[in-house]
């Protein structure tokens, strides 16, 4: 009997990729005159949710990223979305 295994859970290199690629949706959206900010608070109740007390760290880790690739549209995403978890915490 075969079986196919399937792995759901992605490393968090594969999730610092997908990451990477997603933000590009927050910097059109503000390119569009379109308010970011409840998808920036779902992103980090999200972020939140997966990683728990590491979250922040994680997200400081992608703004990093950013900055160091010369992305500073992205990075200033993440630079919210990372604001929004410290509110998660403090609340």
């Amino acid at each position: 009997m075969q079986s196919n295994i399937l792995i759901t859970k992605s490393s968090s290199k594969n999730i610092n990729s997908k990451n990477l690629e997603s933000a590009d949706i927050f910097v059109e959206m503000e390119n569009m005159g379109i308010d970011s900010t409840p998808f920036i608070e779902i992103a980090a109740i999200d972020i939140k949710n997966q990683f728990g007390d590491a979250a922040f760290k994680y997200s400081n880790e992608i703004e990093q990223n950013f900055i160091d690739r010369g992305d500073l549209s992205s990075a200033s995403i993440w630079a919210k979305i990372s604001s929004h978890l410290c509110e998660i915490k403090i609340n």
